[in-house]
């Protein structure tokens, strides 16, 4: 500290970059709070997809999807977030399940093995 009650800038630069690792250690604690329950996520959109079998009841298989990809993307695994968005974008079109399912087969082989998430800050 100076004299004057400022913070020296290298005190400041300092406190940034505390700040910064925290927050990234935060972060990637969230990263493994999310991998370790994407078997429970995967377990649910599966009961959901055997739901919407029937081609009528697909909204609990569209909302799973959705949470699954505003969280996988905010996190940064974009291999999962990006077919989970797609699937959901298919069923919010309309599309017959005969065009949904490589979608969510696709989904389902990223949920069991995920991949390392890209950075995002």
């Amino acid at each position: 500290m100076s004299h004057n009650n400022e913070p020296d800038v290298q005190d400041q630069g300092s406190s940034e970059m505390d700040f910064e690792a925290l927050l990234m250690l935060e972060f990637k604690k969230l990263q493994d709070e999310f991998l370790s329950k994407v078997p429970e996520r995967l377990a649910e959109i599966e009961t959901d997809w055997e739901t919407a079998q029937d081609g009528i009841n697909l909204e609990p298989l569209c909302q799973s999807v959705h949470r699954l990809r505003g969280t996988a993307l905010t996190l940064g695994f974009k291999e999962m977030g990006n077919p989970a968005a797609t699937l959901e974008d298919a069923i919010r079109n309309h599309l017959p399940l005969e065009q949904l399912n490589p979608l969510y087969l696709e989904l389902r082989r990223e949920m069991l093995e995920p991949k390392t998430p890209h950075a995002i800050m």
